[in-house]
């Protein structure tokens, strides 16, 4: 069992024995199966790197940058919406009888989405803050393109007509057919899924992160553990900190790979570097980790923001407002986000060049975000289109 333990560690030593029992849950009872260090941390990490305690302090309804993903919210509302208006419109005008097309359809869609309820609920097992995207964005591309493939190629689609052998249906009824099936069954789904994966799925902010992935290194450092660990964790840890550069400065590193290749090259070529971190950088890392804890700002007597939350509320897991923790946020990174870009240069023997945030920049990022949108659009209407043309 890991210990309960109610406020985080304010010490490098009280931090480590954090990941050590975390680690050992993983472990199995059978003792002739006992895994290496370097399996353990691989695999521990790999499947969640987010430790109990860091879920506990950081863990808050406070989620940066994917809040456009209401949007997908909407449109999967619109989409069920046009799905059902749109059936009873052309049912309605070839004189079906519109009712019980509509509890068949509602039946469908019921039973789509338990469908998809189920594998989502699987797949979440493995959704953590910086996994949770990919997979679940893949399985909502594979719900639309087949069921969208299924629809679009089906262009004897059955319509329940009085008189279906004397009723020609023209290709214009046959393509809106297709559409509004695509709509309940793999636009409305697809996109429902996505939000409800992000809605779900563990937020950290950004100086939990990083509080998170310095502990990580650390405690590989000191286990001469998983390098590949090792090496994503400063992955994670530069992207961490440069999107609260983003959040807080409106600057970005310009420089990442350069600090991700010399961070790589120093502990591929120097036999003393894992030993550097546990031992002569110790106390650069102890700093950073009880630098980020934030509790000092929420009892401070002259911070006027907090002067209404009770004391045994302040802690950073239980404030619920964007505001207070956009407010600590920025005090934080006044005081530690110097510290850690210097931390960060030690390690990668690179300096750290930063650059304005632009709107260019901005674009960019908004650019991957639309990308499997539109992989998913294209999919979808060139069948679509396809079926004009039986």
């Amino acid at each position: 069992m890991l210990k309960n333990i109610s406020k985080m560690p304010k010490s490098v030593e009280e931090l480590m024995d954090i990941y050590i029992d975390y680690e050992n849950k993983y472990k199995n009872e059978d003792k002739r199966l006992e895994k290496s260090v370097d399996m353990l941390q691989n695999e521990v990490y790999f499947e969640n790197p987010i430790t109990p305690i860091h879920m506990d302090y950081y863990h808050s309804k406070y989620k940066n940058g994917h809040n456009w993903m209401i949007i997908l919210l909407i449109l999967s509302i619109v989409f069920y919406t046009i799905h059902f208006i749109g059936f009873y419109l052309i049912l309605n005008s070839l004189g079906v009888e519109v009712l019980k097309n509509a509890f068949v359809r509602t039946l469908l869609v019921i039973i789509m989405l338990l469908l998809c309820s189920v594998s989502l609920s699987y797949i979440r097992r493995y959704l953590h803050k910086w996994n949770w995207k990919t997979p679940t964005i893949i399985f909502a591309l594979i719900i639309g393109i087949i069921f969208s493939l299924l629809l679009f190629t089906k262009t004897n689609y059955e319509l329940e007509m009085k008189n279906p052998t004397t009723l020609e249906i023209e290709p214009v009824l046959m393509f809106l057919n297709a559409l509004f099936n695509a709509m309940g069954m793999s636009f409305g789904p697809a996109s429902l899924i996505v939000f409800i994966s992000y809605k779900s799925h563990s937020s950290i902010t950004d100086y939990g992160g990083i509080h998170l992935f310095l502990g990580w290194i650390y405690r590989i450092s000191e286990t001469n553990g998983n390098l590949k660990v090792l090496n994503s964790s400063y992955h994670h840890l530069i992207y961490e900190i440069d999107n609260w550069l983003n959040e807080t400065s409106k600057i970005s590193i310009k420089n990442k790979y350069e600090i991700l290749e010399g961070f790589y090259l120093n502990l591929m070529s120097n036999e003393k570097f894992l030993e550097n971190i546990s031992k002569k950088y110790r106390d650069s890392f102890n700093n950073i980790f009880t630098g980020l804890l934030g509790e000092e700002i929420l009892d401070s007597i002259d911070s006027k923001v907090f002067s209404q939350i009770e004391e045994k509320d302040k802690k950073i897991s239980h404030l619920k407002d964007k505001a207070d923790l956009k407010y600590i946020k920025y005090r934080l990174a006044l005081t530690q986000i110097p510290k850690i870009i210097n931390l960060i240069e030690t390690l990668s023997s690179k300096k750290v060049e930063i650059l304005y945030y632009s709107t260019s920049e901005k674009l960019k990022k908004i650019k991957l975000k639309i990308i499997p949108f539109v992989i998913f659009m294209i999919t979808t209407i060139i069948p679509l289109i396809l079926s004009l043309f039986p």
